[in-house]
């Protein structure tokens, strides 16, 4: 067993940093249609396995298509399982476990700092590791900012579990994911001008930081 654990280990640390990325998402696809094809993640009967599949690389490429309704096929925890994807594709789970081992005060390894590089189109001589952590503080910070407000708008609105629908649609808004808990997405908020202002701004900030502007006044 732990000759099996080495020669994995060994065959990871020789892949080159683009296909170390891909089998990062691939990994991440698989356990989360794994997680999402548990019975206490789903409401009843009739989510197939590729639905499950379709759903979590849709969350993790932040593409937002779905085969099932979010808020009828899935329970609180496969609620939070989808979000954790989107957040994961949006942020990037290289960014995401770079942080909780910056977090530890631990340097990034030689490896995992030169697949951070790639991820990021960053020159050598920039710091990866401010630059992770710039980024996470920046995306929690709107994020949250985001789920207040649109937490307000919907209590205001009358919806039910309001707090839960702003931090999910914060999430989703800033990773420009495009899911949704209502079948209807927004169609029913056409004409609510701080909640169409609010995701309009989070997808926009998003947005920018996927691009080389990324804030770096957090760091």
């Amino acid at each position: 067993m732990r000759k099996t654990i080495e020669g994995i280990r060994n065959f990871l640390l020789t892949l080159h940093p683009v296909r170390f990325v891909v089998l990062g998402y691939i990994s991440y696809i698989l356990l989360g249609s794994f997680v999402l094809c548990l019975p206490f993640a789903q409401r009843g009967i009739g989510v197939r396995v590729i639905d499950n599949l379709f759903v979590s690389t849709s969350a993790v490429s932040t593409t937002g298509l779905v085969t099932v309704s979010v808020c009828d096929s899935y329970t609180f925890f496969g609620q939070i399982v989808i979000l954790f994807l989107i957040q994961l594709g949006g942020l990037g789970y290289m960014t995401v476990s770079s942080f909780v081992i910056l977090s530890g005060q631990r340097k990034l390894s030689d490896s995992r700092a030169e697949v951070a590089n790639v991820v990021f189109s960053l020159p050598e001589s920039f710091r990866v590791d401010k630059f992770i952590k710039s980024v996470v503080k920046f995306t929690v910070l709107v994020e949250a900012a985001g789920a207040l407000i649109l937490w307000q708008i919907f209590a205001r609105a009358g919806q039910t579990n309001a707090l839960w629908s702003g931090i999910f649609h914060s999430v989703s808004a800033f990773c420009t994911a495009g899911f949704s808990l209502y079948n209807n997405s927004f169609e029913s908020f056409a004409g609510n001008f701080w909640l169409n202002l609010t995701i309009a701004v989070l997808s926009y900030l998003g947005a920018m930081g996927k691009g080389d502007g990324f804030p770096d006044f957090l760091s």
